[in-house]
Parts: structure tokens; C-alpha cells; sequence
């Protein structure tokens, strides 16, 4: 349900980054981390210095080498 109401909240108000981060917090917990890591880009095109963002997709981008590791 969450990720539904952050999907509408960032498809209506494109510009509000806390719900785009939010969605992808959503979707990295939901296993879903490509797509996690895609929205947290799409963050990153509107707040290139975004540090917490970037510790995100470096976090899991580690994670997804561990996985696909071993």
C-alpha cells in the first residue's frame, strides 16, 4: 500500500525528492533494488550533491555484487 501511495505522490508532485527517496527506501526493502536504485537517480538529476541519496545507491549496488558474489 505504501508503495502505491508514493508512486501517486511522485507521479503528482515530480518535484518533491523526499517522496522519490522514500519510494526508493520502499523499493529496496521490497527487494526490488534496481528499481530502488533507478529512483534514487532520478533523485540525483534534480540533486546531484545529494550525499544520503548517493550512500544509498552505493549501499546497494555492494549488496547486489555480494549477492550476485556469492
Amino acid at each position: 500500500k505504501a508503495l502505491k501511495i508514493l508512486r501517486d505522490l511522485t507521479a503528482e508532485y515530480p518535484s518533491f525528492l523526499p517522496a522519490q527517496i522514500k519510494l526508493g527506501m520502499v523499493l529496496y526493502h521490497s527487494n526490488r533494488v534496481v528499481e530502488a536504485v533507478e529512483e534514487w537517480e532520478r533523485v540525483l538529476m534534480r540533486d546531484p550533491n545529494n550525499k544520503e541519496v548517493r550512500e544509498y545507491i552505493r549501499v546497494a549496488n555492494e549488496a547486489g555484487q555480494t549477492e550476485l558474489g556469492g
